[in-house]
């Protein structure tokens, strides 16, 4: 099945992007970021008409922030904990199957330097924030379970820009190879992937590999495709 995300639709309350699909014959919604809006799931029950998936940023938290549950910054951390299980909460909620989510980073970035330059930022210990990771998607995978709901992990995006900066990568799960790294530690059956295309092909590039190489690969491992 194919969803069009709201996630392009940054301006925009969900209720405002679900008419504006409707309008355009759109019944199939991926819902992710937008503005803030109350109530949310009372609203989203009443379209029983669409067909909605969930992904990473939704519910809209009220101050905006990135997830990230690497980090090792505590309240950063927890933050990122409960939006993640409402995510899942109201996933579950609306009778989905699935919640989807974006990995980790070794830095806290702020909502202002995705898709730029992070800047100022310190590099976290890599083993610790994996160690970090690795305990806290063992807990969604649980929760998720307890609730009826799969979750997948999606492939982050290095850019040049970013690599020259730290001379490091500071994002996790942008290669095949990372999706064989966390394949080993949690079955098919707990964890799903989200294969981001366009994220795969700006990393591939980053990192000087094939990129149709590490697609054919990655590809063959994922449950669900993102196009962008």
């Amino acid at each position: 099945m194919i969803y069009i995300s709201t996630g392009g639709f940054k301006n925009m309350t969900p209720t405002e992007s679900i008419k504006y699909f409707n309008k355009n014959g759109i019944n199939n919604i991926e819902l992710s970021g937008g503005k803030y809006e109350e109530k949310i799931y009372e609203k989203l029950k009443k379209n029983k008409s669409n067909n909605f998936s969930i992904h990473n940023y939704f519910p809209t938290p009220k101050k905006a922030f990135v997830i990230n549950i690497a980090s090792l910054d505590n309240a950063i951390n927890q933050k990122s904990m409960n939006q993640l299980k409402r995510g899942i909460n109201l996933a579950h909620k609306l009778n989905l199957k699935y919640f989807s989510f974006h990995a980790g980073f070794y830095l806290d970035p702020k909502p202002k330097n995705l898709g730029k330059r992070i800047n100022n930022q310190k590099i976290f210990s890599k083993k610790k924030s994996d160690i970090k990771f690795y305990s806290n998607l063992r807990k969604l995978i649980n929760y998720s379970k307890e609730r009826g709901v799969k979750i997948f992990i999606e492939n982050n995006v290095i850019t040049k820009k970013n690599l020259d900066y730290f001379k490091t990568n500071p994002l996790m799960h942008c290669t095949f190879g990372d999706f064989v790294k966390i394949r080993k530690k949690f079955s098919k059956e707990d964890l799903g992937f989200l294969l981001d295309i366009g994220h795969l092909k700006v990393s591939s590039k980053t990192l000087k590999k094939n990129f149709y190489e590490e697609l054919k690969k990655a590809v063959k491992i994922s449950d669900a495709l993102h196009l962008s």
